[in-house]
């Protein structure tokens, strides 16, 4: 069971988020990663 905890957060934290601007432009990053916009 704590293995499949594991594995879940592992992908949750590694598939992070993402960002997209006005012009189309896209930026995805794992999570705790900073970002410039």
């Amino acid at each position: 069971m704590a293995d499949i905890i594991n594995k879940t957060a592992t992908n949750l934290t590694t598939k992070g988020f993402g960002l997209k601007a006005e012009d189309g432009k896209t930026v995805n990053q794992s999570l705790g990663n900073t970002i410039e916009v």
